[in-house]
């Protein structure tokens, strides 16, 4: 490959990226700034917590169903217009905030919606712009996480800090700007080192084959059972376990904890785009499903002055755990099917967020946390082992070049 389109290839990626950055601020902040502007506007948590659930919805819907309509019109064009369609929405949110609850939690279904169809868009273009751009695809892929991560890190607090100084209203404003700022850097740039089909524009598979497709290949059955399984036990974490920790020690301590995982799960993205044409993909994820079986053991443990090490090592180790699935499943899927496959992969993945929350709130009820840490500990050893001796996992050793 010729050296210029080695630097185009990487300037699209970099286009790529950047969008999804500032997309992905627009989704953190209204992480933060919509629950708190129904809130402040009905006094009801019932209310709140219904309009979070069209939320979820949205994602989990908009990743089954946009598939085959973004290999159809182009990936690039399905995240502009996506985009658009988040700003669209957000910015209507306090319009109607003294309208009938339908109407709010139909813009947040929405904007969820759109959003998750930008980000799965761009995440699709990435086995293309990475072997244009000549790095690896996992690479690409960490880069990309890394990027999913730090938004939510660096827009809420300050999202947080901005609805008590200015309230929800600007915040939502604010939110539906990034989302045009998303929109204009593909929008008016365009990826030059991308070819008139292939990802940018994509191949007519249907609706249906691209499920024939998911549901025929075993190693992709099996990358999304695992992924679902993985997010299942990764979802009670933060929003359950570390603060039943921390119920003697106060806030602080669930901060410096929470803190502690989520900087580690920035920096074990960053060793896998490091890391990411040098050593075994299989040995590598076997290697990151051990240190956090283990980690839950030391929970149960290791005395609570050893948990920030505990929690920092646990997030190094699941930080390389999605972008290497993601990567792995699209190397795998033919260009036509990019978008629906990693849209199929990512709404499962999204389902079983609250799914995990719930199961693993009545378990640390009914059960006690303990029992839970351990269980969870045995669940993460015991997908390392079929990991590391299933044949069907084979394809995983492969080195991540590609």
């Amino acid at each position: 490959m010729r050296m210029s389109d080695l630097r185009r290839g990487r300037m699209d990626l970099v286009t790529v990226l950047t969008a999804g950055g500032v997309s992905m601020l627009g989704s953190a902040a209204s992480f933060v700034a919509v629950p708190w502007f129904v809130l402040s506007t009905t006094g009801s948590a019932a209310k709140t917590g219904l309009v979070g659930a069209a939320a979820g919805l949205g994602a989990v819907v908009s990743g089954l169903v946009s598939g085959p309509l973004m290999d159809r019109i182009g990936h690039r064009r399905m995240s502009v217009m996506a985009d658009l369609l988040a700003a669209a929405a957000i910015a209507a949110v306090p319009w109607v905030g003294g309208s009938p609850l339908w109407t709010v939690a139909g813009l947040v279904f929405t904007s969820s919606a759109a959003g998750m169809a930008s980000s799965t868009a761009r995440q699709s273009m990435l086995a293309g712009l990475s072997k244009r751009a000549g790095i690896p695809l996992s690479r690409a892929s960490a880069l990309y996480w890394m990027l999913q991560r730090a938004a939510l890190v660096v827009a809420a607090v300050p999202a947080a800090l901005l609805i008590a100084a200015a309230g929800p209203l600007n915040v939502l404003w604010a939110d539906s700007a990034t989302f045009l700022a998303a929109a204009a850097i593909l929008g008016i740039r365009g990826l030059r080192s991308l070819p008139a089909g292939g990802t940018e524009t994509g191949s007519r598979a249907g609706f249906r084959q691209g499920w024939r497709f998911i549901w025929t290949d075993r190693f992709i059955t099996l990358v999304l059972a695992t992924a679902v399984l993985l997010t299942a036990l990764e979802a009670p974490l933060v929003t359950l376990v570390i603060p039943v920790l921390t119920v003697a020690s106060g806030p602080e301590s669930l901060g410096h904890l929470v803190l502690a995982y989520a900087g580690g799960m920035l920096a074990g993205a960053a060793l896998l785009a490091v890391a990411a044409d040098r050593v075994p993909r299989r040995a590598f994820a076997v290697l990151c499903l051990a240190v956090v079986g283990v980690g839950y053991t030391g929970l149960v443990a290791l005395p609570p002055s050893w948990w920030v090490v505990v929690l920092a090592l646990m997030g190094v180790a699941t930080g390389p755990l999605a972008p290497l699935i993601v990567s792995s499943v699209q190397q795998r899927t033919p260009v036509g099917m990019v978008g629906q496959v990693t849209g199929a992969l990512l709404s499962l993945v999204m389902a079983a967020i609250p799914l995990g929350r719930a199961v693993g709130g009545y378990a640390i009820q009914t059960a006690g946390l303990e029992v839970v840490l351990t269980a969870s500990a045995v669940a993460y050893l015991i997908t390392m082992a079929f990991l590391a001796y299933s044949k069907r996992s084979a394809e995983l050793l492969s080195p991540t070049s590609g």
